[in-house]
């Protein structure tokens, strides 16, 4: 869903997993995603929210998780390369409901992507040199 300042989105998800190794271990999760983009200066800045409940008779797999996520990517590659930087906090960094496992701190990072040309048949036949 787009809007006159940006971007709205949200998922909804359900899933079973039946585990045949260990029943005990099998489990019934219900996600819920939100997600904002907005233009900033020379980029995106996007953001985004979601909540896991993984319903499970093992204590090692039953847990609730919220996370949130924060990205800013550059509009334009540099040196070829698509940049955006991001931060989360959640279930691998640190949680934002009562832990269930160890809080291990917020996480952040870069991605890199290099740019790729894409050039039809036609194009790259007229750069090719005849026998």
């Amino acid at each position: 869903m787009q809007n006159a300042g940006g971007i709205f989105g949200a998922t909804l998800g359900l899933e079973r997993e039946l585990r045949r190794d260990n029943a005990t271990r099998s489990a019934d999760t219900q996600r819920l995603g939100l997600r904002w983009g907005e233009r900033l200066g020379e980029g995106h800045l996007l953001a985004s929210l979601d909540w896991k409940r993984i319903r499970s008779d093992s204590a090692a797999v039953d847990r609730e998780d919220l996370s949130a996520r924060v990205q800013y990517a550059l509009a334009k590659p540099i040196l070829g390369a698509h940049v955006a930087l991001w931060g989360r906090v959640g279930p691998d960094g640190l949680r934002l409901l009562p832990p269930i496992r160890a809080v291990r701190g917020a996480i952040w990072g870069a991605n890199l992507a290099l740019a790729r040309s894409w050039q039809t048949e036609s194009s790259l036949a007229s750069h090719r040199k005849s026998p």
